[in-house]
């Protein structure tokens, strides 16, 4: 029993989420409709006007006469609903109570023209019959959407209403009459129901869709960012860094440019990641990863290439000025001794700098090279200093201008 009453309280939920969309549905349907229904009403009041009826029939010419008037009234109604409707779904096109509430009229509306018109074509035994009302079940069953809570009360109201004015009318066809008003809001009530049950499920089905490429596009930009970004820090890591390298020297055939770049690698990082433990060691390298992002250029490149090596990549840099920035590095590491609350642990660093003039040629793996020979006699000279080695070049000057000419 408490499993079916949570399901009853999960399914109302459900549907009074589905009813604000569907309501905002079912009223631009119904504005569409309107440009249609609206002038055939003017029409069929204007055409029972001049109906040409008998003299010996006068029960034919207040038929015709009355039909006219419903019409014309119907008409006028329906323009000023769908006049209402326009007016309630321009400003953010969703769901109010009103709108709701407007809704359930305009369903309210063609059901009793639909009542009124077959009643009137019964009483003066014109052919017609029910078949105002069974178009009218047929086109609200099927353009508007409606939860069962609010559908059956509406089509049972109808039903009801259209069988006491038969039954006043004391019509002979009358048992017929009622058989087939019921066999068609029978069938009305069906409609609805398969139309609301599709339209939610097909709501459903979308929401989880677009939940599902919502999480697809997320791990889509996670896989990118881990592609080429280091989980701990956020720079580059060392394949991204190389590719950008790469691109930086192919944009020196077109464009000639100084390049230089920087390898550092933590002094003693061993030491202070087994004393203090991994969280104080990810730590310290978070905080020299955006002490490097403050030092540099915005258009400098900064990549986590090892355990504790990074790699500084600086376009439109000479050599002296690789170095400025490599010192400059070193002096802010020195002034970082409180990495996390209540430990002081002094941090160094050595630098490797190489890089290329302008009429200098050389491959990302000679630059890489170059720098890791440099930062290896930094740290034989005893550490916490900065060493510069050029790189081997492919081309000198002459060769260069050939190649981009």
């Amino acid at each position: 029993m408490q499993r079916q009453r949570t399901r009853a309280r999960r399914l109302k939920q459900q549907y009074d989420q589905e009813q604000g969309e569907a309501t905002v549905e079912s009223l631009r349907r119904f504005r569409w409709m309107a440009g249609v229904t609206v002038p055939l009403h003017f029409i069929l009041a204007a055409w029972f006007t001049g109906y040409p009826t008998s003299a010996s029939r006068p029960e034919m010419v207040l038929w015709a006469d009355t039909l006219s008037w419903v019409h014309a009234a119907t008409g006028s109604v329906v323009l000023a609903q769908a006049l209402f409707v326009h007016w309630l779904l321009q400003p953010s096109g969703r769901a109010t109570a009103v709108g709701v509430a407007l809704h359930v009229l305009l369903c309210i509306t063609y059901l009793t023209f639909g009542v009124i018109t077959s009643t009137i074509d019964v009483a003066a035994a014109a052919p017609g019959g029910l078949s105002a009302y069974i178009i009218v079940c047929i086109v609200v069953a099927t353009l508007s959407i409606m939860r069962p809570l609010i559908a059956l009360p509406l089509f049972l109201g109808g039903l009801l209403v259209l069988g006491l004015v038969l039954d006043a009318s004391n019509s002979a066809l009358l048992p017929s009459l009622v058989i087939n008003a019921v066999v068609v809001t029978v069938m009305a009530m069906v409609t609805s129901l398969i139309n609301w049950n599709q339209y939610v499920n097909n709501n459903v089905l979308r929401r989880e869709l677009t939940a599902a490429n919502n999480v697809l596009i997320a791990n889509q930009k996670d896989l990118e960012f881990l592609s080429e970004r280091d989980v701990l820090t956020g720079l580059y890591n060392r394949r991204r860094l190389l590719e950008l390298l790469e691109s930086e020297l192919a944009r020196m055939l077109r464009s000639p440019q100084d390049l230089s770049l920087v390898l550092m690698n933590l002094d003693n990082f061993e030491r202070i990641h087994g004393r203090w433990g991994a969280a104080a060691g990810d730590e310290m390298l978070r905080q020299i990863a955006a002490m490097l992002n403050q030092t540099v250029r915005s258009t400098d490149l900064v990549a986590r290439v090892g355990a504790d090596d990074f790699m500084v990549l600086l376009p439109h840099t000479d050599r002296d000025n690789a170095v400025t920035v490599a010192e400059k590095i070193r002096e802010r590491l020195r002034s970082m001794s409180a990495l996390w609350p209540g430990v002081t642990v002094p941090v160094t660093a050595s630098f490797g700098v190489t890089g290329l003039a302008f009429n200098e040629l050389a491959s990302a793996n000679a630059l890489y090279a170059a720098a890791d020979r440099a930062l290896y006699t930094a740290q034989q000279d005893g550490r916490d200093r900065v060493d510069f080695r050029p790189p081997q070049t492919s081309t000198q000057l002459s060769t260069f201008q050939k190649v981009r000419a």
